[in-house]
């Protein structure tokens, strides 16, 4: 990753929020997605269930929220936000983390990649 900073130009101007889902359950994928789209106020614009995938589909589409399962088929949602927290970011997207292996390594890992600056 170069430490180039990802300006959210390039996103045509639309009034739906924007959303990631990094998911590697195709039956999650579809019913977060349908959830979220049938309100409204929300287009997925991609859905990875990579670590690598995610990282390329998040520069790619500059979302405003990302949705995160910490278990991928390869890599993991540790990994993805990891990898944002290093990059220069021009916008702030929402990261909301989900897991079904809640335990408190976990917990203070996913806390740990957290940006200090507010």
């Amino acid at each position: 990753m170069t430490s180039e900073t990802l300006t959210s130009e390039a996103l045509p101007a639309t009034s739906l929020t924007s959303i990631q889902l990094i998911e590697d359950l195709p039956l999650v994928q579809k019913v977060l997605r349908d959830l979220l789209e049938e309100t409204g106020e929300y287009q997925v614009c991609a859905m990875s269930d990579t670590e690598a995938g995610a990282v390329a589909d998040f520069i790619k589409h500059q979302p405003a929220v990302v949705i995160v399962d910490l278990n991928l088929k390869q890599g993991s949602g540790l990994g993805f936000l990891q990898q944002v927290r290093r990059m220069h970011l021009d916008w702030r997207p929402v990261l909301i983390v989900v897991t079904n292996y809640a335990i408190a390594a976990l917990e203070s890992a996913c806390l740990r990649t957290r940006k200090r600056e507010r």
